[in-house]
């Protein structure tokens, strides 16, 4: 999945705009930092992409009741 997609699946599940427009931006954030730090410890750009898309689709399975 990539963060586009992630982000808007995410989005979607958002009903409050403001909210939205909020939560996205933190997020958004948080991927760019754990990517850096990912880059920062010698991992390429692209492995460090590969990873953590690996991680968005594991957050996005339906909960469980």
């Amino acid at each position: 999945m990539e963060e586009k997609e992630y982000l808007q699946t995410l989005g979607e599940q958002i009903l409050n705009p403001h909210a939205r427009t909020h939560v996205l931006e933190e997020i958004q954030e948080h991927i760019d930092e754990q990517m850096q730090d990912y880059i920062d410890t010698g991992m390429s750009p692209d492995a460090a992409e590969k990873k953590l898309s690996g991680r968005w689709e594991t957050r996005l399975q339906p909960a469980r009741n």
